[in-house]
């Protein structure tokens, strides 16, 4: 019997990506060793840097810190724009935050698209491994101190994070990000996709943008624009916030608009 491979679901999703500028500069400076006289400065910044980014992460904000950068995801709500704005605005804050502190400064670009949903296999079997450790000791088998120790052992030896794989989205602000000024992407920047709105030539009341930025690069599209100011908004509802949320998006994307 033939089994037919179980088909690919794709998601409307966002991405927020900061990168610190200047970085790599600061550590080719100490000779990419970190006991390097020079190497304080970059460790001490990317300390502080992480410290901000988990002081912004939240279970509405969830990010992912590599080294300099971090990635802040979330999915479109299916029927509200309400969490894409949430989204946007901490993105923004966040960004903010790091401007205040740092004192050479980050890029962000934020970003929508899709992602095909990920695998939680190896989440699953620590899931699993946890489960099977609880059962014995609620059986009777072993003792709570043996449980204990079991529990310490349990580990995910390869760490993954399923929102962020297949994730298009994610591609497509870390590429935009990483093009610097031969793209017209420049230094001290928040930028946003303006894929998030129902009509790229309106811009809400709610949000404040520069000149927008047509970019091209590895067969992806975006126009973007630097954010200047976001404000507080009281209703959520399409006509005030002038964003998508996902069955506006999937509508769009089966009528063949690629984004």
């Amino acid at each position: 019997m033939r089994i037919r491979p179980r088909p690919i679901i794709a998601r409307a999703t966002m991405i927020g990506w900061i990168d610190l500028l200047g970085y790599g500069g600061q550590i080719a400076e100490a000779n990419f060793d970190p006991k390097h006289p020079r190497a304080k400065t970059p460790i001490n910044r990317l300390r502080k840097f992480h410290k901000i980014v988990r002081e912004h992460s939240s279970s509405k904000f969830r990010t992912l810190t590599i080294n300099d950068g971090a990635a802040a995801y979330r999915d479109h709500h299916k029927v509200s724009p309400k969490f894409a704005y949430d989204f946007i605005r901490q993105c923004w804050k966040l960004f903010k935050a790091v401007q205040e502190q740092d004192p050479i400064g980050a890029r962000m670009v934020i970003a929508t698209g899709q992602r095909a949903m990920g695998s939680r296999a190896g989440i699953e079997q620590v899931q699993s491994d946890f489960s099977k450790i609880l059962n014995r000791f609620s059986n009777g088998e072993i003792s709570l101190d043996e449980a204990h120790e079991k529990a310490q052992h349990v580990q995910r030896y390869s760490d993954i994070i399923p929102q962020l794989q297949s994730n298009y989205a994610f591609s497509k602000a870390y590429i935009i990000e990483e093009s610097g000024s031969t793209y017209n992407i420049q230094g001290q920047e928040c930028y946003i996709d303006l894929d998030f709105f129902i009509n790229q030539e309106t811009n809400p009341t709610w949000i404040t943008t520069d000149t927008p930025v047509y970019w091209e690069k590895k067969g992806l599209t975006a126009t973007v624009a630097p954010i200047k100011s976001i404000n507080k908004l009281e209703k959520y509802t399409p006509s005030a916030t002038h964003l998508l949320y996902e069955k506006r998006k999937i509508d769009k994307i089966r009528k063949g608009r690629d984004w």
